[in-house]
């Protein structure tokens, strides 16, 4: 169960790490060149939360899969999907099309599956 716990939590930072570089990404994008868009991602608070972010999602992740094995691990991970675009409509209005709701669904369905047998 802690595994389990751990693996979404990953993939719970991995997501609000994603939010936060798109924030950062569509905050820079007005540079002019690469160097400066670079520049200016490093002055970016949003971009420094999202790096953080993946940072901790990335320990937890190790944490989990030193103690379970990479198929279960990997595919539980995949909860960050549905995270990121449940945040993405929320943070920047993304539509849900059916499609989505069906692969939210799904995913869902298998980490169940998947958390039933940790």
């Amino acid at each position: 169960m802690l595994n389990l716990i751990l693996l979404i939590l990953s993939a719970l930072f991995g997501a609000v790490g994603q939010i936060f570089l798109k924030k950062s990404a569509a905050a820079c994008a007005e540079q002019a060149g690469i160097v400066q868009y670079f520049i200016s991602l490093l002055c970016n608070g949003s971009a420094w939360i999202g790096a953080v972010s993946y940072f901790v999602s990335l320990g937890l992740y190790m944490v989990a899969l030193s103690r379970t094995e990479l198929s279960i691990a990997r595919s539980v991970s995949a909860f960050s999907y549905v995270l990121v675009i449940v945040l993405s409509y929320f943070v920047f209005g993304d539509t849900f099309t059916p499609l989505k709701v069906m692969g939210i669904i799904l995913i869902s369905v298998g980490i169940f599956l998947l958390g039933v047998r940790m």
